[in-house]
């Protein structure tokens, strides 16, 4: 998505702004424009953002046994929520199969 999408996409139900919850950056376009080169993992307000952008339900499982639900902003048009997994302060991956077949990986969390 170009910043301009996450910068728009970026609002909460009440329509706070949410440049005011982005930690260690110069500024909010830093923020956004280093969101935006490939390779930059996402964070929870990319999540938001994409969810709002997309208007669909993001459902994320993170290693730690917990899960959490992401609402869009306004009207849900696709049905069909983005199931991710979190691996607990690493990065997020997705959790739907591949050509159909599910994808199995093992990850050693004790760095």
């Amino acid at each position: 998505m170009p910043y301009s999408s996450i910068f728009s996409s970026l609002v909460k139900d009440d329509g706070t702004a949410l440049e005011h919850f982005v930690d260690g950056y110069s500024s909010w376009l830093d923020y956004l424009q280093s969101m935006e080169k490939d390779g930059t993992w996402g964070d929870h307000l990319i999540l938001l953002a994409a969810a709002n952008h997309y208007q669909t339900h993001i459902h994320v499982i993170d290693s730690l046994d917990r899960e959490t639900f992401i609402n869009p902003v306004g009207s849900v048009v696709n049905t069909n929520p983005l199931v991710l997994g979190h691996i607990s302060e690493l990065h997020y991956v997705s959790l739907l199969p591949r050509s159909g077949r599910f994808l199995t990986f093992s990850c050693n969390l004790n760095m």
